[in-house]
């Protein structure tokens, strides 16, 4: 009995920096702000203080967000009969099962020229956006490799069974 391949394809955002670094640079702005505030405090413009503190919690709290949404994944599996998309953070909050056979992998340009297109899987009325945090060259090769392994022969990685 032939067991049965997936391949397994994990999309994650670009990040631009550690978490290392990116404490180096809150920790950075944060004493250029602080001590700007702590001179203009001395001087006797104290209001200057406690504003220098709102930017530093706002600048928290951006960073927060920016560092939760550079988690995010996107799992692709496909196997000889289905292809499974969990999208989520930390662990998939949404999963979608469509049936490998009717699966389309559509590309949904944008009606305007400054948004970007749309990766879509679509089967069987039920569709799920793939890779919003792509760039546009990054979503299309996605969708080339989509298509190649979804439309092969089930058991069959694409490039493999062709005759030299």
């Amino acid at each position: 009995m032939k067991q049965s391949q997936s391949d397994l394809i994990v999309i994650v955002p670009n990040l631009s920096l550690s978490d290392q670094a990116s404490k180096w640079v809150f920790a950075s702005i944060a004493t250029v702000s602080l001590t700007i505030g702590a001179v203009f405090a001395s001087l006797g413009a104290w209001p200057i203080f406690p504003i220098a503190g709102g930017e530093i919690l706002f600048l928290a709290w951006a960073m927060k967000l920016n560092r939760k949404a550079c988690s995010r994944r996107e799992v692709v599996e496909i196997d000889d009969h289905y292809v499974r998309v969990g999208v989520g953070y930390k662990s998939p909050e949404q999963v979608c099962a469509f049936t490998r056979a009717w699966t389309q992998v559509l590309v949904v340009p944008s009606q305007h020229s400054h948004h970007r297109s749309h990766l879509l899987l679509r089967s069987a009325g039920k569709q799920v956006e793939l890779g919003s945090f792509l760039s546009d060259e990054e979503r299309d090769s996605l969708a080339k490799r989509l298509k190649k392994l979804i439309d092969s022969r089930p058991g069959e990685r694409p490039g493999e069974g062709q005759m030299q």
